[in-house]
């Protein structure tokens, strides 16, 4: 019984699969919807958008709108249509001629021998026919499709419209059944539509779906023992290292049916471990379940590396659950935390200027500082202060205003490594009160010649090579004596050219906070 499906077409023209938008659906006029085309298949969410095939024609923004209209030909697509450009569209989007092991396969239990096929109309238009062809038994899906390797499944002429007529866009559904040769396994399902004569276009518009039917046993339509799909298949989301161990966990009506574990030997990401656990789940003998992306015959195996992948059980064994659990291999010392440290550029903080702060020098036994976290806080006098920020292992601080009296200033920082150990130190700041406030200084208090100088020959010569850490260390710099406010790195600030409110300040200025 044919019937439509109606759907809103303001869904169907906002999908997006790798981050391309697609062409106005339009011109995109139908498509078969189950089994997914190629195209739909590797939209966004849904299963197939991470296969090989998906990856290749990701850089066609039309290739993925599926279907694929093909301006002449017509009805004569047999002859127009070579070999590995039957999934094609004639070479406009030639990586969707990639062999069938490039594509996520979508899985089907066969029922009576029968499939049904829902073919999306996004503008009907008068119709010739509806032709759907499968792969023969034994095709080769390591090669690209040629007529040779197809047979007729199903042919409908003149397909009306959603409305009975010409127009109108919608889901035709037809329920068929499968030729008496198709056994279990894997098979491509290729969608013709050419329009009517009438519609003057010759447009012809294709596309290729890729199955994994079960349900059918050896041929002849015979139920046997055979493997058939269970569950929503196993993903890997994360990469591993060295040393990590997978385990395959099998449960069958919620109790422990068996379990099978892969140690790495090296880092591996998503896409190589999880194959391996699936080997390592197909070759161990007697285990009731199989791993894979190819099912011939009675065979699951699998042919390319992927993130994600079928699980197949025998016959009616269906109450199976299963579960990836993950043991990260633990490294000496993963219980001690990590010792952080401080490192200030001065122990005094004013509103003049920002006060540096490192983690720099923090250690942990067994991570490198680049894995740990880092977080800032002010535990004392918080209101007065501004932190340039909370997190990493450097930031700044400074008073809001100058202090109008002698206060300290505490700041914490927590240092916390990939297992939760946490490590916590505090350092103390003193703000201090200035009776002075910046352009209160009299003429001549730091200028050249305008104060009474120190002897030079009682102090060290300056040396922009070292740092000077002691606050109020002297040094004699341009015939005068200096000392710095607070901690000064090798070649920071020349003495007298920070200014009235730098770190050196000359012996006798008012600034002078050494005195």
């Amino acid at each position: 019984m044919k019937t439509f499906k109606l759907k809103s077409l303001a869904l169907l023209t906002t999908l997006s699969v790798g981050g391309f938008l697609h062409a106005n659906m339009a011109s995109a006029h139908g498509y078969l919807e189950n089994p997914p085309a190629r195209g739909f298949f590797c939209r966004a969410g849904q299963a197939g958008a991470g296969s090989p095939g998906c990856k290749a024609v990701g850089q066609f923004s039309g290739a993925v709108t599926t279907p694929q209209e093909i301006v002449g030909g017509g009805l004569n697509y047999k002859e127009t249509l070579k070999k590995g450009k039957i999934c094609a569209a004639d070479s406009r989007y030639p990586n969707l001629g990639l062999p069938a092991n490039q594509w996520k396969h979508k899985a089907i239990t066969v029922k009576n021998g029968k499939i049904t096929l829902d073919y999306r109309f996004t503008a009907h238009h008068g119709t010739d026919h509806i032709g759907y062809y499968i792969t023969k038994p034994g095709t080769n899906n390591a090669d690209t499709i040629g007529w040779e390797d197809l047979q007729e499944l199903a042919r409908f002429d003149g397909v009306k419209g959603p409305n009975g007529q010409i127009g109108g866009f919608g889901i035709y559904s037809e329920t068929v059944d499968l030729p008496s040769n198709i056994t279990d396994g894997d098979y491509t399902i290729v969608t013709m539509w050419p329009v009517s004569r009438q519609h003057g276009t010759g447009e012809n518009f294709t596309s290729c779906s890729d199955v994994t039917l079960t349900g059918l046993g050896q041929g002849g339509g015979e139920v046997v023992d055979s493997w058939g799909v269970i569950g929503d298949g196993v993903t890997a989301t994360k990469n591993l290292k060295a040393g990590d161990t997978v385990t395959f966990r099998l449960f069958k009506a919620g109790a422990d049916a068996g379990k099978v574990s892969y140690t790495l030997t090296e880092n591996l990401s998503s896409y190589y471990w999880l194959p391996d656990l699936g080997d390592a789940v197909n070759d161990t003998k007697n285990f009731p379940v199989k791993i894979g992306d190819t099912l011939k015959g009675d065979e699951v195996s699998i042919e390319y590396s992927d993130d994600h992948y079928n699980v197949y059980a025998k016959g009616k064994n269906t109450n199976y659950s299963y579960v990836i659990t993950l043991e990260e291999q633990t490294q000496p010392g993963t219980g001690a935390s990590p010792v952080p440290v401080i490192t200030a550029s001065s122990n005094t903080i004013t509103d003049s200027e920002w006060l540096e702060l490192d983690a720099l020098k923090t250690t942990d036994p067994d991570t490198s500082n680049n894995q740990l976290k880092y977080t800032w806080e002010v535990t004392r006098n918080a209101d007065k202060v501004e932190l340039a920020n909370t997190s990493g292992a450097e930031t700044r601080i400074r008073l809001h205003k100058p202090a109008d009296s002698d206060f300290n200033v505490s700041v914490k920082l927590t240092v916390t490594d990939p297992q939760k150990n946490k490590g916590e130190v505090t350092k103390i700041l003193k703000a201090e009160h200035s009776s002075e406030k910046p352009g209160d200084e009299q003429p001549g208090d730091e200028q050249p010649g305008g104060e009474q100088p120190g002897n030079p020959g009682d102090a060290a010569a300056y040396n922009a090579r070292i740092a000077y850490p002691t606050k109020c260390t002297k040094v004699s710099h341009n015939g005068q004596v200096w000392q710095n406010q607070w901690y000064v790195n090798a070649g920071q600030e020349e003495p007298g050219k920070g200014g009235s409110w730098g770190a050196w300040r000359t012996e006798k200025a008012t600034s002078n906070q050494c005195k």
